[in-house]
């Protein structure tokens, strides 16, 4: 992802729709949604690896994303409802 401007803030690149993005000093937030059962996987841009990230309101554990230059790569499952997502800076 070098070739993304260093001071992107925000999603790059997604496997599942994003909608509503917010960006706010303290978060990244968005909502999400593709086929039910799927593998969802998007890709954010931010200078610093996340405080935290949640999916529908629970934390997703440590295996579910990963940080490493200048991106980070969330995992979950697709859902046709809408899933917020929220990454704490």
């Amino acid at each position: 992802m070098s070739k993304l401007p260093k001071d992107m803030i925000g999603v790059v690149a997604a496997a599942c729709r994003v909608r509503g993005e917010a960006i706010t000093a303290d978060s990244i937030m968005f909502r999400a949604d593709g086929l039910a059962g799927s593998r969802a996987v998007v890709r954010v841009a931010m200078p610093f690896p996340p405080k935290a990230v949640t999916a529908g309101g629970v934390a997703l554990g440590a295996d579910a994303y990963d940080y490493a230059d200048g991106t980070l790569r969330i995992r979950f499952t697709n859902s046709a409802a809408r899933v917020d997502l929220v990454i704490v800076r």
